[in-house]
Formats: structure tokens, C-alpha cells, sequence
């Protein structure tokens, strides 16, 4: 069962280097995923928000789902 999946891997490998980029990025991904795999950055912020003290128009833009952070920054500036 190895050494078919050897000759396949291989068949897959000769083919990607003459005819496709597709299967190219997938072998590269697949044996070398730190350099190949697709990156993506996430950034979280934590927020401690105390509704209590919160106005009606905040809270109404929170519930309609409006950015907390963009929320409470528009009530810091006035």
C-alpha cells in the first residue's frame, strides 16, 4: 500500500513541475506547511464593558450590532 502511495505521490510531483500550478501549491503546502500553508492573522481586543453605564444610544447601537470599541470611543470624544 506504501509503495503505491509512493508512485502516485511522485506521479502527482513529475506532473505538478510540467503542467500544474494548482497541484505545485498543494505538494508545497502539504510537505512544507510552515513556509507554504496559508496564513492568517487574528487579532482579538478585550473589552470590559459595564452596561450599567452605558446611555439608551449606546446600548441601542450595541443591540443593533454596531462595534463596541467604536461604540464606546464615539462616547469618550464628546
Amino acid at each position: 500500500m506504501n509503495a503505491a502511495i509512493d508512485r502516485l505521490e511522485q506521479a502527482a510531483y513529475q506532473r505538478a513541475l510540467q503542467t500544474s500550478d494548482t497541484l505545485a501549491i498543494f505538494l508545497l503546502k502539504t510537505r512544507r506547511p510552515d513556509l507554504y500553508r496559508d496564513q492568517q492573522h487574528v487579532q482579538t481586543t478585550q473589552l470590559n464593558i459595564n452596561y450599567s453605564d452605558l446611555t439608551e444610544d449606546q446600548l441601542e447601537r450595541l443591540a443593533n450590532g454596531e462595534d463596541p470599541a467604536a461604540v464606546l470611543a464615539s462616547s469618550r470624544n464628546r
